[in-house]
């Protein structure tokens, strides 16, 4: 990963207050508010899958520790994975972080 987008990452977790909430339990409230506000039926259901599929595995973990390398790992899957689909996955991860 580049040094720009680590700092890209790092700005974006920078932004998030610091929080008792686990991932798991900001994803049920970030599912409900999103459902609601969301315009697209297509996109929230998306983006709804990419933000769950980061988040398994993390549930247990505090928001306020998550690093730049727990986005990463996800957006950079291992496999042929087209630009278009880790923009895809890293602009889903970021709805979920702007709503915190």
């Amino acid at each position: 990963m580049t040094d720009q987008r680590i700092a890209q990452l790092e700005a974006l977790l920078a932004r998030m207050p610091h929080t008792d909430l686990t991932v798991g339990q900001a994803l049920v409230k970030w599912k409900a508010a999103f459902k609601e506000t969301c315009n697209s039926e297509q996109t929230c259901r998306s983006y709804t899958k990419l933000v769950e599929a980061w988040a398994h595995g993390l549930h247990t973990r505090n928001l306020g520790e998550i690093e730049p390398a727990d986005i990463s790992k996800h957006v950079n899957a291992p496999g042929p994975q087209k630009l278009v689909t880790r923009k895809h996955r890293l602009f889903a991860v970021r709805k979920f972080f702007d709503y915190w």
